[in-house]
């Protein structure tokens, strides 16, 4: 969430950001007491000789001061405003924290620069991306020019390094008088260039994570929020479903409900899901084209091939997909076809062809050497004209029982028979003609 972002965003006007600012406001207030505590303890176990009541003296001030600023700031009008507040109030923070090192022994205490991290991470995920790269650039300088301030050793070992710190060290002050309380550590140079390189790296490093977060952050908690806002009836709904059926986010794959049924049919146990997403626990033929669906607006695959375990299986798989508070998801059933896709394999292979008509004559199915005589067929179109007239003038309810009066018909040059069954005699309008069609026999005389 960069403040760019959010000056662009309608929903994220200056109550936002003023919200925002009282985020920081309470995380900044937090630290120093928690900074000052830190101190605190050692001193009060004699690990720590520095003046104490300066230290609580000037936190007290500043927490005053940060407080007095903030609430001012909360009544004022005007994004550009609460903007320019809230970032002089985070390099105040800053500034103050290096005081507070500093008073507590700077290079002497290396541990106390980890407090410099709060201040940058706060700042990416809340503020934005450039607040973050800021405070990180603002602590790395603050505390550089501290460290030459407080030691002479460490501006010579980076003069003899080849940096430029001669023009530098003339305007700062000289803090080498400061509290030393471990003499043996402060005034090895090579030691204190490696604390602060190591401070700089992971001052730069917590800004782009703090960016990072402040993207991927509000997806996941969209997400988490999302799967616990399921209603239950709903959910109730889905596990009872007759067939397999899983509610899937698409991006990663992982099942978020299932099925009783899928359980049952796939072999699983609940504890399963948590452990692999749909595609590693249902080996689809064709993965690309499940993934496509999850990716559009859904739809289905009349005979999709899978393997369970060592089985293989053949399904019609449905997919739908919806989003719920911003989060897209697919529900997706899967009918058992196995039988349907032998028998379809098995009528596809017939070198006669054959056709389902309704009792409108319209077409309802047709294997592929029925096209293979009539052309394009396709469903809900009328029976081909050839055929037309022939069945529509047979008696639906009964077939022909004798070869020798079936109805002929020559296609492309060659002499057919045509043999009708019709299903469900009793119910007219919803009776269905399976014709076939063979090739007369040689003998008798035709071809």
């Amino acid at each position: 969430m960069t403040r760019d972002t959010n000056r662009a965003t309608p929903g994220n006007g200056t109550l936002a950001l003023r919200e925002r600012k009282r985020i920081v406001d309470s995380v900044n207030i937090t630290l120093l007491v928690a900074v000052s505590v830190a101190v605190a303890v050692p001193w009060f176990l004699r690990v720590l000789p520095i003046d104490l009541a300066l230290v609580a003296r000037l936190t007290l001030a500043y927490v005053l001061f940060y407080a007095a600023v903030a609430r001012l700031a909360d009544h004022l009008g005007g994004r550009k405003t609460l903007n320019i507040v809230a970032g002089l109030l985070q390099g105040t923070t800053i500034g103050f924290l290096g005081v507070l090192w500093l008073l507590a022994g700077g290079l002497g205490v290396p541990m106390l620069l980890l407090a410099f991290l709060v201040p940058v991470l706060v700042s990416g995920a809340i503020l934005g991306r450039a607040d973050a790269y800021a405070a990180a650039t603002g602590s790395i300088a603050f505390v550089v020019l501290a460290a030459l301030a407080e030691s002479r050793e460490l501006r010579w070992y980076l003069f003899q390094l080849g940096l430029p710190v001669e023009w530098v060290a003339r305007w700062l002050p000289s803090l080498s008088s400061g509290p030393k309380p471990f003499p043996g550590v402060v005034g090895q140079p090579a030691y204190e260039f490696v604390v602060l390189e190591t401070f700089a790296v992971l001052q730069l490093s917590a800004a782009l994570l703090a960016h990072r977060l402040a993207q991927v952050l509000p997806a996941l908690y969209r997400h988490l929020a999302a799967a616990q806002d399921v209603p239950e009836l709903f959910a109730t709904a889905l596990r009872a479903a007759p067939a397999p059926t899983v509610l899937v986010a698409p991006d990663s794959g992982r099942i978020v409900l299932a099925s009783q049924t899928f359980f049952e049919r796939m072999l699983l146990r609940a504890e399963d899901l948590a452990e692999r997403d749909v595609f590693q626990l249902i080996r689809f033929a064709d993965p690309a084209a499940v993934r496509a669906l999850f990716h559009s607006e859904g739809g289905e695959i009349a005979f999709c091939p899978y393997q369970v375990g060592r089985e293989s299986r053949v399904a019609a798989l449905r997919v739908h997909t919806f989003s719920h508070r911003k989060v897209r998801y697919a529900y997706v059933s899967l009918e058992d076809r196995t039988d349907l896709s032998y028998l379809e394999a098995a009528i596809q292979d017939l070198d006669e062809p054959l056709l389902v008509l309704g009792a409108d004559n319209r077409l309802r199915y047709a294997n592929h050497a029925a096209a293979g005589i009539f052309g394009e067929l396709y469903f809900g179109m009328e029976a081909p004209g050839p055929l037309l007239d022939l069945v529509g003038s047979r008696d639906p309810t009964n077939g022909d029982a004798d070869p020798r009066h079936a109805p002929r018909l020559v296609i492309q040059d060659a002499m057919y028979v045509m043999s009708m069954v019709v299903s469900a005699p009793a119910a007219r309008n919803d009776a269905l003609r399976i014709v076939r069609l063979y090739l007369e026999p040689p003998a008798n005389g035709h071809r």
